[in-house]
């Protein structure tokens, strides 16, 4: 129930201990590598900011599907948006708003869980995969017409974990 970070650097060494309050399934980097997320067991994805001793800054969890197991994340390249799957039979994934925590997004993949997800290199398509053997690749940033790619409007005063 515990992510290390290990600092390459330094042969090994364990560098951060976050404690997690879940079994931990993924983990993903915001772009700018000052916040790790990562995937609960029991539904939740967990924000920690890694520029004040990992500590915990948000909880994203989604009424809906609420303790279903979360299998996968990503991050968009921009760091506005957390992307999460769902061991769901109609495949959940959703998409947070990475500085309120709200759900901006829900759609399913199909008639299995989401174990993957990944955002390209150049932060314009995300693609997920299920259990099912599918795979779903859609723009991210690049095509305004895109569900996934209309950036969430930040509430004043929220902490930008970006």
């Amino acid at each position: 129930k515990s992510c290390i970070l290990w600092d390459a650097k330094a042969g090994a060494t364990p560098a951060t201990k976050i404690d997690v309050k879940d079994d931990v399934n993924d983990v993903a980097w915001s772009g700018n590598g000052n916040v790790v997320y990562c995937a609960g067991y029991k539904g939740k994805c967990y924000a920690f900011d890694m520029r004040n001793a990992a500590e915990p800054v948000m909880t994203f969890e989604d009424a809906g599907i609420k303790g279903t197991e979360c299998l996968a994340m990503s991050v968009s390249k921009s760091g506005d948006v957390v992307y999460a799957g769902y061991a769901t039979e109609s495949g959940d994934m959703r998409a947070y708003n990475a500085v309120t925590g709200e759900v901006y997004k829900a759609e399913k993949l199909g008639d299995a869980g989401c174990s993957a997800i990944e955002v390209s290199p150049d932060g314009t398509a995300v693609a997920f995969g299920n259990w099912d053997k599918l795979i779903k690749v859609t723009n991210a940033d690049a095509n305004p017409e895109n569900p996934w790619s209309k950036k969430p409007a930040s509430k004043s005063g929220g902490c930008s974990l970006a």
